[in-house]
């Protein structure tokens, strides 16, 4: 298919949805579908040499120099109160009793330890 073609139909399918029996039928077909042998040995040979996809994967203690640069970022970044994720943000009166009935009888992570 030449790059016009392709153009052209992707300009017509902008702006429109999918209708939600459209998704689940396609979520159906694709949950059923299984890799031959064949196709699974490609798959593998188009991703050998290739980083892994690592996101949201622990890789273990962070160096001091690394933990540094971070800690240096963040203050950087939230020395702007309107940067903080609960900037202008207020928790109803129902989360207030929710978060404190949850933490009713727990004991403070510091209780014992000496300054």
């Amino acid at each position: 298919m030449s790059a016009e073609a392709r153009a052209k139909i992707s300009a017509a399918h902008k702006g429109k949805r999918m209708s939600e029996e459209t998704k689940a039928k396609i979520a159906a077909a694709s949950a059923l579908r299984k890799h031959s042998a064949e196709e699974r040995a490609k798959i593998s040979a188009a991703l050998k040499g290739k980083p892994r996809r690592t996101r949201g994967v622990k890789r273990g203690p962070l160096s001091a120099e690394t933990r540094a640069k971070m800690s240096v970022a963040a203050k950087k970044r939230l020395a702007d109160p309107r940067n903080h994720p609960m900037y202008g943000k207020h928790f109803s009166e129902e989360s207030k009793a929710k978060n404190s009935a949850s933490h009713k009888g727990r004991v403070p992570w510091n209780k014992g330890l000496k300054a």
